[in-house]
């Protein structure tokens, strides 16, 4: 059998002998990646997920052979097999990866992708079947991603790096979810990155705040202060960091002097060119340190 790869996470692709494979119509893709995800269907459900809200029965059952006969002739004839004239399903020694499969084994398969959503940019107009299908298995995914992880933060070889830009990842995917935002503070928790912890908090509680009127849950809270309680990370800080992080203080202080009145957050970012996550930190420590004080006005932060 052919080798085939689908990579269903981000903007779906399917590869076949190591050479991209573009669909001849939308219908027929759609069609091969729920039965990738499925494993089978009824030939009949096939037929109303994809053709039945759009054709008559006659018709429905005419695009559906034809997508059938296009799927075995590009990915081989005993890729697609029935069940006698009710199902369709892969074939169980189908030389086939698939990311949503692989990333259980390893969770090494998630990084550098660009967008975790389950076909992500993929639609199928006038079929209710097919996007309640996509729907469900996007939180399905999301969830079985955040376990995985949760997973990893407990072996002795966790690996952190990828836990943290998994955690960013699917907070894009749902910026109000907090029980991701309290995972990416937990990964900076054993870090011992409490500053981080704490922006990632501080961020939540800002969005909640501003969007919704709202604070962030109890559990998310006692996070928050469960990190801020720990003792400093020790490793890995030397002398030498400590001095640099003191002269940034120091040069941020500059620039928010600079200013004839206030120093608002966002002209602050530009004009001292740090990336969002050292401004955080930096601004963390010299409002705790009482050198600046932090308030709010018509949804804008000054110092």
């Amino acid at each position: 059998m052919k080798r085939i790869e689908v990579f269903l996470l981000g903007t779906p692709r399917v590869y076949i002998e190591k050479s991209r494979y573009l669909f001849p119509y939308g219908r027929a893709e759609a069609m091969f990646y729920y039965l990738v995800v499925k494993g089978s269907e009824n030939k009949q459900v096939l037929e109303d997920i994809f053709w039945g809200d759009k054709y008559d029965q006659e018709k429905a059952n005419r695009n559906f052979r034809n997508a059938l006969y296009r799927i075995r002739k590009d990915f081989g004839k005993e890729f697609l097999i029935s069940d006698g004239r009710q199902k369709v399903r892969i074939h169980p020694q189908a030389d086939m990866y698939v990311d949503i499969l692989d990333m259980k084994q390893d969770l090494e398969v998630l990084s550098g992708k660009e967008s975790l959503c389950f076909l992500d940019y993929f639609e199928v107009k006038e079929s209710v079947g097919f996007e309640k299908f996509v729907y469900q298995e996007r939180v399905r995914l999301q969830e079985e991603i955040y376990n995985l992880v949760k997973l990893e933060l407990e072996k002795e070889n966790r690996r952190l790096d990828l836990c943290e830009e998994i955690c960013k990842n699917l907070i894009s995917l749902d910026e109000f979810c907090e029980k991701y935002y309290e995972l990416l503070m937990e990964v900076y928790g054993i870090m011992g990155e409490k500053q981080k912890a704490e922006s990632v908090y501080r961020e939540l509680k800002r969005l909640l705040e501003k969007e919704l009127g709202t604070e962030p849950e109890a559990f998310v809270k006692q996070t928050a202060e469960r990190i801020r309680n720990a003792g400093d990370k020790i490793a890995g800080v030397s002398t030498e960091s400590q001095i640099a992080e003191d002269q940034r203080c120091a040069e941020l202080l500059q620039w928010i002097s600079m200013f004839w009145d206030r120093a608002e957050y966002r002209k602050l970012k530009y004009f001292s060119g740090y990336g969002e996550d050292v401004l955080v930190e930096l601004i963390e420590k010299l409002v705790k340190s009482g050198k600046i004080i932090e308030t709010e006005s018509g949804g804008k932060i000054f110092y």
